[in-house]
């Protein structure tokens, strides 16, 4: 009888994030976000003069989950710190913004190739995968 050999799960999942008071998740795509300054543009009469401005940060994306303590709530939980749609609450910054790391590991699945600390996250959407059964 053939026996089933387990499917290394972070050959699929190359990033792991971490952020404070959650347990860590395995991520299949994540796109870093970009950062950009805005032009200031000012003068007088016919000179025009352009200066950095604000410092504009993207968004992390994170796609393809798979939680390592099988909780997939967390992510909804923690949207529902920051705006719960169920009862109309608005939560404090300061509790739901949250520090964390995003690590991408090489093929041997130990060697940690980058990693990236981030301040002050919290999540503003979730999308669930479509049910499709074709």
């Amino acid at each position: 009888m053939p026996t089933a050999t387990p499917v290394n799960p972070r050959k699929k999942f190359p990033w792991t994030v971490e952020f404070e008071g959650l347990e860590p998740a395995l991520v299949q795509q994540v796109t870093i976000p970009t950062v950009s300054v805005e032009v200031a543009e000012h003068g007088s009469s016919n000179i025009l003069v352009k200066t950095g401005g604000m410092v504009k940060i993207g968004d992390i994306e994170l796609k393809k989950l798979m939680f390592m303590d099988k909780n997939e709530n967390w992510a909804y939980d923690w949207l529902k710190s920051v705006s719960n749609p169920e009862d109309g609450t608005m939560g404090v910054p300061s509790e739901y913004k949250r520090n964390g790391y995003i690590i991408f590991h090489d093929t041997d699945l130990e060697t940690v190739l980058e990693k990236w600390q981030v301040i002050g996250c919290f999540p503003k959407e979730i999308e669930k995968d479509e049910l499709d059964r074709t």
